[in-house]
């Protein structure tokens, strides 16, 4: 009877600790995705459309005065202020490029922007570089700095197009080039 009760307790044990570790392995594929939304949805202000009464008093007795409040992701070190987007995601095409040389990095960031509606191109690999950086035609500044959200990528490496010199850009509008140092949810 000893034998039974033994092999019992080791199989419930090896069974919840392969229940620990697929939780965990779980988790862990899911840290990038839950910081990702976290930053898309967490603000401290609520922004109030032009026009629209704020309830805020404006200094002429009354609370009828216009505003407007601009958002930022609370993980950006500077602020770039730039008009909303006029494109819709589904009208911006984006192309994703491996420069870190890690398998599968171009294909997880292209996915991340197809969840969000973009129209992606199949990833491709450009030369080998440190810093990822967001290139964009003239008039999508503001298309490419919600992309760059999306994919965590610091504000300050959004670049014109024309400095786009690792490789073409055929028809994307913005093109996303991953570096080494950056670790892509």
């Amino acid at each position: 009877m000893d034998r039974i009760e033994r092999h019992d307790l080791l199989n419930a044990f090896g069974l919840a600790l392969a229940l620990v570790a697929m939780g965990f392995i779980m988790l862990w594929g899911l840290r990038g995705a839950w910081r990702t939304v976290g930053d898309l949805i967490s603000t401290d202000e609520t922004p109030v459309i032009a026009g629209e009464d704020d309830g805020a008093d404006d200094g002429d007795g009354g609370t009828t005065g216009t505003s407007t409040t601009s958002t930022t992701a609370p993980t950006t070190t500077t602020s770039t202020t730039l008009p909303p987007s006029t494109l819709p995601p589904a009208e911006v095409t984006v192309l994703v490029s491996n420069a870190a040389r890690v398998g599968g990095i171009a294909g997880r960031a292209s996915d991340a922007l197809t969840g969000g509606g973009y129209n992606v191109l199949t990833p491709t690999n450009s030369n080998s570089q440190d810093a990822t950086e967001v290139y964009h035609v003239d008039g999508l500044a503001t298309e490419a700095l919600d992309i760059a959200r999306i994919l965590q990528v610091d504000e300050t490496n959004l670049r014109p197009m024309s400095e786009l010199t690792s490789l073409a850009p055929g028809t994307a509008q913005v093109v996303v080039v991953i570096g080494r140092s950056n670790d892509i949810p």
